[in-house]
């Protein structure tokens, strides 16, 4: 017994005494037998009360871990959450809001939100709250929060806020997403469309003229040098010369939007093709043209055109796809495009009755490596993880890293216990492949939690929440393993 309780017991006992004393005297002579009885019936009901109050302790116990539990999820989220009155002061904030705004949180409670964000944007910031306060759906908008880094230096950060109002309507729960790098993508996309346009604008553009019913062009020469060569090499020129350097995948779509452009269906005649330039790569065109004259019997007669070259947009546009859908360390699939494929595959196995399995993965002890080796070793363990993960998985599967150090892998037509082997090869072979850091083996090891699909309409929340219970059931037996 602590001294806390020993107190209690004590302070509780005096205070059963003064009532004791309190109450009207009812003198009765007991025969011994019955007192004896009513000591013994006091006695039992004394390790009762002791019983209920270590029952008690226990389950305070209980609620106090689960309370700090979530407490961790809440503060360590990867968005920032704000808590907000009708006028935009900061009522509560968690860790990660706080470090958006490079402010303690102790500092950041009781100060305006629009103190943070960019005089441009502050009038968005008011609309938001107003929307947020008025209407029963979430409220969305973007702006720019402007971070503080000493007397004279400043950051930007661009964040998308999303927020609603409990039904009292007294405060506004606000999520903040980092979206920095999107916005940053986007503005290099721009620039590289602005680029493009001074390209048009300077005539740097190959042009085309081309009879249609005999099949004589006149090309320009940037038109040639768009793919290595001079007009001299390519002639004599002619809708042949075209068609030799076209991707033959390519030709048939172009031919049909030709054929479409022809009927009147379409006003313009534009098409994304791949030519083959001198040095062997393919170079990426835009094939844009019209038909301005047509025969007596209105067949098309002359069609002019122009080629541009859009390689390198093509290239951004396929690096935002990847920024879009991928983890930037790992190069598995994001949080956010692992939803959407699984969810995709849950419809999938629901119409064939081909159920998938799901595994919830946590590599242990990350934050250890962290703090002792630095977060290089940190990255340097996930992707030693993530590397050996992919050695073991089918290219059906669905394998993501959807948080820190939180990993998910949905096997589509899979049972529990296949999944079970597969995830347990993965943990036997990281056993024998040690990593060094800082001249120490570190094995690296990791918690497992497995769920199969519990009936043919179960969401992908569900079974997301099924797994990730068994994951943590697994965490609490010891980590290093694995549960269904």
């Amino acid at each position: 017994m602590d001294k806390n309780t020993h107190t209690q017991k004590s302070s509780l006992r005096r205070q059963a005494e003064e009532r004791l004393a309190a109450r009207p005297s009812t003198s009765t002579i007991l025969s011994q037998v019955d007192a004896i009885h009513l000591v013994h019936e006091l006695q039992v009901h004394q390790i009762e009360l002791e019983m209920q109050n270590e029952e008690l302790q226990q389950s305070h116990a209980q609620v106090e871990t689960a309370l700090q539990r979530y407490s961790d999820l809440y503060d360590f989220a990867p968005v920032g959450y704000l808590l907000l009155d009708h006028l935009g002061i900061i009522l509560q904030a968690n860790l990660t809001g706080a470090n958006m705004f490079e402010v303690n949180r102790a500092d950041l409670v009781g100060r305006r939100l629009g103190m943070f964000v960019a005089v441009p944007d502050r009038a968005v910031l008011n609309a938001f709250m107003v929307r947020a306060f008025a209407d029963d759906a979430k409220q969305v908008c973007e702006v720019t929060l402007v971070q503080t880094l000493g007397q004279s230096q400043s950051n930007c950060l661009f964040v998308r806020l999303e927020g609603s109002v409990p039904e009292n309507r007294h405060e506004c729960l606000v999520t903040v997403i980092d979206i920095t790098e999107r916005k940053q993508a986007e503005q290099a996309l721009l620039e590289n469309n602005q680029r493009m346009k001074g390209i048009i604008e300077g005539t740097y553009a190959g042009t085309w003229e081309w009879n249609v019913q005999t099949g004589e062009t006149i090309f320009n020469a940037v038109w040639a040098q768009l793919i290595g060569y001079t007009l001299e090499e390519l002639a004599p020129v002619s809708i042949k010369t075209w068609e030799q350097f076209a991707h033959p995948d390519d030709l048939k779509k172009s031919y049909d939007l030709l054929e479409r452009h022809f009927a009147g269906e379409l006003p313009h005649y534009n098409c994304e093709i791949r030519m083959r330039h001198k040095d062997g790569h393919w170079v990426w065109i835009n094939n844009r043209g019209r038909v301005i004259t047509r025969t007596a019997d209105g067949k098309p007669l002359m069609m002019f055109g122009t080629h541009i070259d859009i390689t390198e947009r093509k290239l951004t546009i396929n690096a935002l796809q990847r920024l879009a859908t991928t983890d930037a360390l790992t190069g598995l699939h994001n949080r956010h495009h692992f939803i959407e494929l699984a969810s995709g595959e849950l419809k999938r196995a629901a119409r064939h009755r081909q159920p998938p399995a799901l595994a919830m993965l946590d590599v242990d002890g990350l934050k250890h490596v962290n703090d002792t080796y630095g977060h290089a070793a940190g990255d340097q363990v996930l992707v030693t993880f993530s590397e050996v993960c992919q050695q073991h998985v089918r290219d059906i599967d669905v394998f993501a890293r959807i948080g820190g150090d939180e990993f998910a892998l949905l096997l589509p037509e899979t049972t529990s216990e296949e999944a079970y082997q597969v995830v347990e090869r993965v943990r036997l072979v990281l056993a024998t492949r040690p990593l060094e850091l800082d001249g120490q083996q570190y094995v690296v090891t990791f918690s497992a939690g497995i769920a199969g699909m519990a009936h043919a309409h179960e969401t992908l929340d569900a079974l997301l929440a099924r797994a990730d219970m068994a994951m943590y059931r697994a965490k609490d037996a010891g980590r290093n393993r694995i549960a269904m």
